[in-house]
């Protein structure tokens, strides 16, 4: 229930202080929302990325950690996007371990949760491709061009290097084959179809929406 309530806190608070964000952002004590803009699989990214952090004792989730997330999932939208860009998830992946790893540790802070502001920006960007592309949910190729955007850090000097933009993936995703539409349209739809059929408990127990008597059986 804290993973849930953490990234809903963060979508929650993602527009209120998008104008000027802070370094940091604590989401811990924030009243959770509705994710329903969001795919599964970026939902289960975001969480991936900071339970990552959360594991190694990060102060911060930073946009290094949502890619390494995405490419952990080794989701089909995902390495779609990567053979389009000509990029080897392989040693990216190494690349991002090594990186990680090395991030500064904060053990005393173990038990708060807290979004880099450039993540922030990360995430803001990614409801904004979506609805630049029309789609009604946020996916992870939103996210992936997001972070294609990111020019700070690591990921910045990756791209450099690798001579990618955000522009060239919108390029070759308006242009994909017959059979690449296919296996984005059903991946998208297979998501959306989870999304609207699918029952989210802990929202309706938030909401005071479930019978009390639910997992008290024993009880009664």
């Amino acid at each position: 229930m804290l993973n849930r309530r953490w990234l809903a806190a963060c979508y929650s608070i993602v527009r209120l202080v998008h104008r000027s964000p802070p370094p940091t952002i604590c989401f811990q004590k924030l009243m959770s929302i509705s994710l329903s803009n969001f795919t599964l699989k970026a939902e289960e990214a975001l969480l991936q990325a900071r339970q990552m952090a959360l594991g190694a004792q990060h102060p911060r989730v930073e946009p290094e950690h949502l890619l390494l997330s995405l490419l952990d999932q080794n989701d089909s939208m995902t390495q779609l996007c990567l053979s389009k860009l000509e990029i080897d998830a392989a040693p990216l992946q190494l690349l991002l371990q090594q990186h990680i790893r090395d991030l500064p540790k904060a053990p005393d802070a173990i038990e708060q949760s807290f979004i880099a502001r450039t993540l922030h920006g990360v995430i803001l960007q990614a409801e904004k491709e979506a609805i630049v592309l029309n789609e009604k949910y946020t996916n992870v190729d939103h996210l992936l061009l997001a972070l294609l955007g990111h020019q700070e850090g690591l990921l910045g000097r990756l791209w450099e290097q690798e001579g990618v933009q955000a522009d060239q993936l919108r390029t070759e995703l308006s242009q994909l084959t017959r059979a690449e539409q296919t296996i984005v349209q059903t991946t998208k739809q297979s998501e959306a179809a989870l999304e609207s059929y699918c029952l989210d408990m802990l929202a309706m127990a938030r909401n005071g929406e479930l019978d009390p008597v639910i997992g008290k059986e024993e009880e009664v």
